[in-house]
């Protein structure tokens, strides 16, 4: 499910919400049936103005309407900026490890490996 955030009639924001079980054999086993938050993405004259804060509270309040009890996300290890976010976000950085995660294709079929640390958040609060 895509969520998006305009200005006007321009979108400039998006996130998407991974419904279905996680590729991650980490993230199934640990947090199986877990809606994940994915690909935000807010153009660069918008950010750090609350519009990727904007688009994470829908999220949240979307999936907890239709009974998730958590959300969780993989942030690339190192990425400072986008795991401060989501800490200020209540989103807490869950006990497994690190997981192995694979970005999109390059369009050829092949799946670049990231190391992520995987965050969490509890929705029933």
């Amino acid at each position: 499910m895509l969520l998006t955030a305009w200005q006007g009639d321009v979108v400039v924001g998006d996130v998407y919400l991974w419904l279905e079980e996680a590729e991650e054999p980490e993230i199934q086993a640990h947090l199986p049936g877990t809606p994940l938050l994915t690909h935000l993405e807010v153009h660069s004259d918008l950010r750090r103005k609350g519009v990727g804060t904007r688009l994470i509270r829908a999220a949240e309040r979307l999936l907890a309407g239709r009974g998730y009890r958590d959300v969780a996300l993989a942030v690339v290890v190192g990425n400072v900026d986008v795991e401060r976010l989501y800490t200020r976000l209540g989103f807490q950085e869950w006990p497994h490890g690190h997981v192995k995660c694979y970005a999109s294709s390059d369009g050829n079929g092949h799946r670049a490996a990231e190391i992520c640390t995987v965050l969490v958040k509890d929705l029933t609060g």
